[in-house]
């Protein structure tokens, strides 16, 4: 049987995805040159089918710009191969865009299939994670580092939070695929909740608690919000952080509630972090680095506004929409604002359906506060760039949504 170029391409993105949310894949050279060489057939195919062969869309051209300075400034920065690779996170969310920009006209159809996969791998590798996280609690904040210690963990399935804040961040999706495939399609359905109970399972052992923040408040307003503005939305996530911090401060019942509830899970340490933080008045070690990484990227963008720091400054690492600014300034961290959140906004854009903007609010606001509040490794870029629209398109397929 003789395989179609969309089939070769359709192998090539799964692949892709794979190697960006599986541990093993993450270790060895080889993995990342079996990644590049996806990349490379993928365009090849494009360019038989003609995809460029009327030019680039204008969103593409500045997002290939982007990453054009990006090495530019890499280079003059560090002035080694290595220094230009470290900013893959943004070569990966291009690669992603282009690649989305390219489905995005029709050929969604192609991809089928692809989500139960992912699913079923995010799930065994869930479970890996979560399994060894009750052995040994300290293993997923340990999986940071580029050495060999980590590098045994990685090969045996344990995952990061580059394994947790993908999913986070493509979650709300996840239960609306997961409620629509009830009705539509069983088989998804039994992969959605093999996932569903791995991802809340590594999720409140992991210890990571921006994650969980983001991930209960996207469910949030997947439940409640109704309008259309995504501010109202961003806003009411902000003020729902705010509130639940002050309220296991000073609210005594609630704060008991939430330790019963989350007793044994690193929910609960972190809750014990935060009152030991505020009766004492000194943060906890990742607290203070937080606070202070913060610091350091809102003080380059107040020094270069408009430029960014380039090779001369940068952000301290913790906020990925911050640190962006920081160092590309306005111009470089709206391109980067838009790459990240370009799915939800274009199918905001392009359906009218209430349901659709619901899904597409609800999926921002997870993606705000770990972008705002964490770095988005490159990970995370295969998931908010191709599942995610997938997720979307199987939920207008089953709904028959317009």
């Amino acid at each position: 049987m003789q395989l179609k170029g969309s089939q070769i391409q359709k192998a090539a993105v799964l692949y892709l995805i794979l190697w960006t949310i599986s541990p093993p894949l993450g270790v060895d050279m080889i993995f990342r040159y079996l990644a590049l060489g996806c990349v490379g057939i993928w365009a090849l195919i494009a360019i038989g089918r003609g995809y460029f062969s009327h030019g680039i869309e204008k969103d593409q051209f500045y997002a290939i710009v982007f990453a054009a300075a990006v090495v530019i400034i890499a280079f003059m920065e560090r002035g080694t191969l290595n220094g230009i690779l470290q900013q893959i996170h943004i070569y990966m969310l291009v690669i992603s865009f282009i690649l989305f920009s390219f489905y995005k006209n029709g050929y969604w159809q192609e991809l089928n299939g692809i989500v139960p996969i992912v699913l079923i791998v995010l799930a065994f590798f869930n479970y890996t994670t979560a399994t060894a996280l009750q052995s040994d609690p300290g293993i997923a904040r340990s999986i940071v580092r580029a050495d060999e210690e980590t590098y045994q963990y990685m090969r045996q399935g344990i995952g990061g939070y580059g394994l947790i804040y993908p999913q986070v961040c493509v979650s709300p999706a996840v239960w609306v695929w997961l409620k629509s495939s009830f009705r539509n399609n069983r088989v998804c359905f039994v992969v959605g909740c093999i996932w569903a109970f791995t991802f809340v399972y590594y999720l409140l052992n992991a210890g990571y608690a921006i994650a969980v923040f983001a991930a209960a408040a996207g469910a949030i307003m997947l439940l409640v919000y109704r309008r259309k503005s995504v501010w109202g939305a961003i806003l009411i996530a902000i003020g729902l952080f705010l509130a639940v911090m002050a309220s296991l401060i000073y609210w005594d019942a609630f704060r008991e509630l939430l330790l019963d509830i989350f007793d044994g899970t690193k929910v609960a340490t972190k809750i014990n972090d935060l009152m030991l933080t505020s009766e004492t008045g000194v943060a906890e070690a990742s607290i203070q680095d937080r606070i202070k990484a913060y610091s350091y990227s809102i003080e380059a963008i107040l020094k270069y506004p408009f430029i960014g720091g380039l090779w001369m400054a940068s952000g301290g690492g913790h906020s990925a929409i911050l640190d962006t600014i920081a160092k590309y300034g306005v111009l470089g961290g709206y391109m980067y604002i838009r790459l990240v959140f370009a799915v939800p906004n274009a199918y905001k854009a392009d359906y009218r359906n209430p349901k659709i903007c619901r899904i597409c609010n609800a999926s921002i606001v997870p993606i705000f506060v770990i972008a705002m509040l964490n770095s988005m490794p490159y990970d995370m870029m295969c998931m908010i760039l191709l599942v995610l629209p997938l997720l979307y398109e199987d939920i207008i397929k089953w709904e028959k949504l317009k």
